[in-house]
């Protein structure tokens, strides 16, 4: 059995990228050749280094995530930096069984629970991580992102991959990524998050909670932005007066640097006052709806 470490993985690197390798050699690293994606079963000899960077990605995801996680940027993949409200958002997920965020429109949401999922999946054993959204592209989205967020980290990082597909991935330590939309039955769920909860079937809350809070080991992450007096309002409300197991955290616009007044105004004549107040200012509205 060949033990490899990151002297031969960068060689079999270089000599690929020139046409000069063995590309059995490639075969053997790479999960059906795609780069980037570690083929299960390689045995990889870590060095002090690379054991203690594993370490402090396995106990610290923000570090993680900083350290060795890229993202797409309109300058290509660049590596992250977390704002205050998303370390606390991850502080609080690491911290607590049951997080409920409501957020502003473009705060970066999506992309913190894509990043949260492949922590989980990445440094934790025999978990099954489920994402719920209201439409299955928004799911298959954050899956994508995380794909390419994989393909980026290095080699001793990875756990292998045995299934690498557009809404579903699983590594060789036992974890499962997948995502579905409206309702996950049939799956047995250790970590769920339900994007735009809102905006989702009233009854996954009833359909889940009973469940997943028998298993201390259990998660759930729920995010949205406000959409009227319904189940997310009750939740969240709730949540804030310590009336359920939800830790509540708000998001608003004004936390996304760069965004002042005159940005606020330029929103509120494109999108009204109304729908401004309850995309961005995180308010519980009756709205019209508009046709």
């Amino acid at each position: 059995m060949k033990v490899y470490n990151s002297e031969i993985i960068d060689d079999i690197n270089y000599r690929h990228e020139r046409g000069i390798g063995n590309t059995r050699d490639y075969r053997n690293i790479y999960y059906q050749n795609y780069h980037g994606v570690r083929k299960p079963g390689v045995v990889y000899k870590m060095n002090y280094k690379e054991l203690s960077e594993f370490a402090l990605c396995y106990n610290y995801p923000i570090y993680f995530i900083e350290k060795y996680c890229m993202t797409m940027t309109p300058n290509g993949f660049e590596y992250v930096t977390l704002r205050d409200y998303q370390k606390e958002v991850i502080q609080s997920f690491q911290d607590n069984r049951f997080n409920i965020i409501m957020n502003s429109r473009q705060t970066g949401m999506s992309t913190i629970i894509g990043f949260l999922m492949l922590w989980v999946a990445m440094f934790r054993y025999e978990r099954n991580i489920v994402l719920l959204s209201n439409k299955m592209c928004s799911g298959t989205e954050v899956i994508k992102r995380i794909r390419e967020t994989y393909r980026n980290l290095p080699y001793f990082l990875k756990p292998g991959v045995e299934t690498f597909a557009n809404n579903a991935l699983k590594f060789e330590n036992g974890c499962f990524i997948k995502a579905v939309s409206r309702s996950a039955n049939g799956i047995s769920i250790d970590d769920l998050f339900i994007q735009d909860y809102a905006h989702v079937n009233p009854n996954v809350l009833a359909d889940y909670f009973p469940l997943m809070s028998t298993d201390r080991k259990n998660r759930m992450f729920i995010q949205s932005t406000p959409n009227g007096f319904n189940q997310f309002y009750e939740l969240f409300s709730n949540a804030e007066q310590g009336k359920n197991s939800f830790i509540p955290t708000r998001v608003y616009w004004w936390q996304v640097p760069g965004r002042d007044n005159k940005w606020k105004e330029n929103e509120i004549k494109i999108l009204g006052p109304e729908l401004f107040a309850q995309e961005y200012d995180l308010q519980f509205l009756t709205l019209k709806k508009r046709y």
